[in-house]
């Protein structure tokens, strides 16, 4: 049986609506359910390539299901929408292993950018077939340095002068369009862990949205990102790290997030080539 790509997992009509024509137009195909006592059979076959829940449901929430989902279907890339695009939601839904998050109301960019990782990385996913395998492309290099990870979103460390430095995480390498720009925000702005940290937007128009893994004061914006966005992607990293920061709430911030090194989702971080 074909796979669908993707199950939606909301109870507003109007937002199902929308959801569903914004996708549709980028070819992505999809199913919508009401609540998670109606997703739960549906997805037990491993018949969708991505999920995108609303946190707020009927019955059970958005996290409950997340949670069934990271021990049956750990490697399905999950989504949580929420119209409270709160610090607490979006650290527990990372904590939680969501692949991302995206606020309501959203917008067709933003959206269709999401929806495409979502599929890239569950492509590359696919492509795994054995626990040999998947050893491999999520193995990591012994003399890689640990960094403090938002999920698989975005990583920050320490430099030699106390302030910390903050890049993307694994699920952004290889699972963009070529991007056309990216906002960095100035020397001085104040950064909130778990908020829009930068924005970026691909040559397709597809938009892309990143999160802070720390709260603070930016230091410094990387200027080579900010004339090749792509550098982000290419060297995801080193070269292409994004801002530093003089942080606060340090010990804090640092126990919500996990320590680890870059674990690679394939051989390669370049270019996809997914029509997604």
């Amino acid at each position: 049986m074909d796979k669908t790509d993707i199950l939606i997992v909301e109870d507003e009509e109007v937002v199902c609506a929308a959801a569903r024509k914004i996708l549709r137009s980028e070819s992505i195909s999809v199913d919508v359910v009401g609540d998670v006592e109606s997703a739960i059979p549906r997805l037990a076959d491993g018949n969708y390539r991505g999920l995108l829940t609303d946190l707020m449901l009927p019955g059970a929430s958005g996290f409950d299901l997340l949670e069934q989902l990271r021990v049956e279907q750990p490697q399905l890339p999950v989504v949580i929408m929420t119209g409270y695009a709160t610090l607490e939601i979006a650290i527990n839904s990372f904590r939680q292993g969501a692949f991302d998050i995206i606020p309501k109301p959203f917008d067709s960019v933003e959206l269709a950018g999401i929806a495409s990782r979502v599929l890239r990385y569950a492509a590359r996913m696919e492509g795994i077939q054995d626990k040999e395998s998947v050893a491999a492309a999520t193995g990591v290099s012994p003399d890689e340095m640990p960094r403090y990870f938002l999920g698989q979103h975005s990583w920050t460390t320490m430099d030699a002068d106390g302030s910390f430095t903050i890049g993307v995480g694994e699920t952004f390498p290889g699972l963009l369009d070529e991007l056309e720009w990216i906002e960095l925000p100035a020397c001085g702005d104040e950064l909130t862990q778990g908020d829009c940290l930068a924005k970026a937007l691909s040559k397709s128009e597809k938009m892309y949205r990143i999160w802070s893994p720390l709260s603070g004061r930016v230091l410094s914006a990387n200027a080579d990102v900010e004339k090749d966005a792509d550098l982000l992607c290419r060297e995801p990293r080193g070269e292409g790290w994004l801002v530093r920061i003089l942080p606060e709430r340090l010990e804090q911030e640092l126990e919500l997030l996990s320590q680890r090194v870059w674990r690679p989702l394939s051989a390669g971080e370049g270019r996809p080539g997914a029509s997604h």
